[in-house]
Order: C-alpha cells, then structure tokens, then sequence
C-alpha cells in the first residue's frame, strides 16, 4: 500500500507542477517582506522537492533490492535498475532521510499557516484558494 501511494502521490505531482506552471501565482502581499517571502519559497521549494524525491528514491530501494513492485495489487512497476545492492541501500538511506524532511517542511508549513490565520489574520489562506472574480490580494 505504502509504495502504491508513493507512486499515485508521485503522477499527482507531476500534474500539479504543470497545472502550477499553467497558472498564475497570487503575488505576496508586501506586508509579508522580505524573510517571510524567502522562507515561503524556501519551504515551498522544498515541499515540491521531496514530493519528487521520496517515490523516486523509494522506487531505486525497491528497484534495485529486489522487493516486489505491485500498483495496488494490479500490476507491477518494471524494474529499470535490477539487483544492485549499492543503488539499493543509497535508495533507503536517502528515502528514510528524507521521511524527516518531510516532517520538518509539513510541521513548518502548518505552523506558518496557524501563524498567518490565527496570529496575523493578514488573508494569506484566501490567496491560495481559486478566485471567484474578486480582485483580493
């Protein structure tokens, strides 16, 4: 199951990144300046990085150590990299590593959200929402 979601959760990526590169993005409002710019991109960056790292080096584990590939017990990935033990635990190394990126880029963006809804009330949670034809910022 968790492989079968790595690999749903990788094409869904795929597919926002092009609807993110379709659309345009709301400005920051100046009131954020120029810290809390930097680290919303840094964090937004990174969130975008390890929604591509984690399937890609969770398929090398696998891959490449032998373990079975099954796509929610319907077919199976093809192995493109085959019994290398190297390949394997660099895969798991970087795959369980990246686990704690995960958590630190999640738990800093829920924080930065509570931060901006509850302590800032500055309108940031409506700027990631489709418009409806208003002109907020």
């Amino acid at each position: 199951m968790h492989k079968s979601l790595g690999m749903t959760l990788f094409f869904l990526s795929i597919l926002r990144l092009m609807v993110r590169a379709a659309t345009k993005v709301p400005p920051e409002p100046s009131s954020f300046g120029a810290l809390v710019t930097f680290a919303a991109r840094l964090n937004h960056a990174a969130l975008y990085f390890i929604l591509f790292a984690m399937p890609l080096t969770g398929y090398a584990f696998s891959s490449a150590g032998g373990y079975s590939l099954k796509y929610f017990w319907t077919f199976s990935w093809p192995r493109l990299v085959v019994g290398s033990p190297e390949i394997a635990h660099a895969g798991e190394v970087t795959h369980d590593a990246l686990a704690y990126v995960v958590y630190a880029a999640v738990a800093l963006h829920i924080a930065a959200t509570a931060w901006h809804a509850v302590v800032m009330r500055d309108g940031t949670l409506a700027r990631m929402w489709p418009r409806s034809g208003s002109a907020e910022g």
